[in-house]
């Protein structure tokens, strides 16, 4: 029984690949949960500055809004720095090769150094970010799949982001 297997691309996961593509690493979920803060935290300072007219509420809200970013930066870099370290426990020698392709039930993940292979459906996928040199996507639990871009001539990449998208009307497209 031999399913089509589409866009099959391959390529290294090592840190590199790690610290070039940290931004996209984050959940939705996550920067979802954080404007939702952002804002609750904003309207309640206001609310409170609004009735009590003390500016100390004010003082709370830049303090908060300065800290906001740095706060998501070093929380992005703390998370990528334990994805690094689980990697290289998995990993001796820091490196893996990983080969993803699209089938009919979902995406093909094999990983060629340990000779393994997964196939995660597509109403798993979540969000699919496009960066420099492959598109990661990710599913609803936080794991990653990387398609690496290089080997795909621009037209075939177009092709794989609408394929992807036909296959995962609900995933979200990060840039």
């Amino acid at each position: 029984m031999s399913e089509e297997v589409r866009f099959a691309t391959s390529g290294t996961l090592d840190e590199a690949f790690f610290k070039a593509n940290a931004k996209y690493m984050l959940s939705p979920k996550f920067r979802r949960r954080r404007l939702i803060l952002a804002a609750v935290v904003t309207v309640l300072c206001l609310a409170e500055y609004a009735w009590y007219r003390n500016a100390a509420f004010l003082v709370i809200l830049a303090i908060y809004w300065i800290t906001y970013y740095p706060f998501t930066l070093w929380y992005q870099r703390s998370a990528v720095k334990t994805l690094t370290k689980r990697f290289c426990e998995t990993y001796a020698d820091g490196r893996c090769e990983v080969a993803s392709s699209c089938t009919e039930e979902g995406v093909l993940c094999e990983n060629r150094s340990a000779g393994g292979a997964v196939t995660v459906k597509y109403e798993h996928m979540q969000s699919l970010a496009v960066a420099d040199h492959a598109f990661i996507l990710m599913s609803k639990a936080g794991q990653f799949t990387a398609f690496f871009t290089d080997e795909l001539d621009e037209q075939a990449q177009k092709d794989l982001r609408s394929y992807l998208c036909a296959k995962c009307p609900q995933m979200k497209i990060i840039r």
